[in-house]
């Protein structure tokens, strides 16, 4: 059973302001441990990293543990960070998620880099083309890399 800790951020880098959870056993970690570690150091983080919000979120063993929002989701209107609501884009951040998660899948037997990543796309009729790159499989490589047929507009 292990322990994250994921913090998302408004107009800093996630990865500057984001702490570890302690090295404790399960047993000694409860929700106000977790939340007088991330209330002590989340703010000096934030102002360290120049962030303005963050929500941060504790995971033991599949379930929330922790979460709180923490400075301002909106400069303009001093709207507070809701760990529940306010979205953020993380933009190119979660391709070390999806990269993490896919070599999880490799180490498992799962997944295998080399394979046609359509093969693994089961989301109804949903693929992606081979447009930039007719016969050739898509394989994870370009494919977490922007290199595949993947365009930002539907007229390409």
């Amino acid at each position: 059973m292990a322990w994250a800790a994921v913090a998302t951020s408004v107009a800093g880098a996630a990865g500057n302001a984001a702490a570890s959870v302690p090295n404790l056993s399960a047993d000694a970690i409860d929700a106000g441990n977790l939340q007088s570690f991330f209330d002590d150091k989340v703010p000096r983080l934030m102002e360290k990293a120049h962030v303005a919000g963050m929500a941060v979120a504790a995971v033991y063993d599949g379930e929330v543990a922790f979460k709180r929002g923490y400075g301002v989701a909106k400069l303009e209107t001093d709207e507070k960070v809701d760990p529940d609501e306010t979205l953020f884009r993380v933009g190119s951040v979660s391709k070390l998620f999806t990269w993490t998660a896919i070599l999880q899948l490799v180490e498992r037997g799962r997944v295998d880099l080399e394979e046609d990543i359509n093969t693994y796309l089961k989301m109804g009729d949903f693929h992606i083309p081979d447009d930039d790159f007719p016969g050739q499989p898509i394989t994870s490589q370009p494919g977490l890399s922007h290199q595949v047929s993947m365009h930002n507009s539907r007229n390409g």
